[in-house]
């Protein structure tokens, strides 16, 4: 599968998934950069199916807090703990993992595993062939949030 199909889907997935649950209209793509001294949160997910891989996220605690609030409703910060902020954010990576390879594969079935924090930087990577990952980051307008969608053999 080419890399730019899956871009294309998860780019789509993430844009439709912040507006209609978070209540948040990205500006565009952006670079999937952080300065050193920010605080980040990743998620990462592994799926089956059709084709196996996992699914990462990776923004910063703040962006993720901000997330938080508009999944919840609310506009008072202290009301959004960090547990909760951890829990939606899992949320957000089974939604948007779910989406893209809906997008992608509409008629087939999959199993998402649970989305669990991730040390980061990113973990090392099983190799896979260069046209089967794809990376998207979103510019949130309050920071930065990047999806990576890797797609290895079927299971």
């Amino acid at each position: 599968m080419q890399t730019e199909m899956i871009s294309d889907a998860l780019g789509d997935a993430a844009q439709s998934v912040l507006e209609t649950m978070f209540f948040v209209s990205p500006e565009g793509t952006a670079e999937p950069a952080y300065p050193q001294d920010v605080p980040l949160l990743g998620v990462g997910l592994r799926f089956s199916g059709e084709w196996s891989g996992t699914f990462e996220l990776q923004t910063s605690i703040t962006s993720a807090r901000t997330l938080a609030e508009g999944f919840v409703g609310t506009l008072d910060p202290s009301e959004v703990e960090g547990d909760t902020t951890t829990e939606v954010i899992c949320e957000l990576a089974n939604m948007v993992c779910g989406s893209t390879l809906t997008r992608l594969a509409g008629d087939k079935i999959f199993d998402l595993g649970s989305p669990h924090l991730v040390s980061l930087p990113p973990l090392p990577r099983v190799e896979a062939p260069p046209d089967s990952t794809a990376t998207r980051a979103l510019d949130l307008g309050f920071g930065v949030i990047a999806f990576t969608l890797t797609i290895g053999a079927p299971e």
